[in-house]
């Protein structure tokens, strides 16, 4: 499986676009997390956690394939 079908980076692409959401309205252009930075913060831990996940599984696909 290469990487752009996996889950793993859907979730992770989900989660930074969460991270850098906004809103517009009337008052304007607003982030959303700008009360909550660190849930913003966590996100951007999970997709990073998501991309070393999705790395791991793709070397260790590498290494079996090598090895045959």
């Amino acid at each position: 499986m290469t990487f752009h079908k996996s889950p793993l980076f859907l979730a992770a692409i989900l989660a930074v676009g969460l991270a850098c959401a906004f809103t517009v309205s009337d008052a304007g252009v607003r982030w959303i997390w700008a009360d909550r930075p660190a849930i913003a913060a966590g996100l951007v831990v999970l997709a990073a956690a998501y991309l070393l996940a999705l790395y791991l599984q793709q070397r260790k696909a590498v290494r079996a394939r090598n090895r045959d």
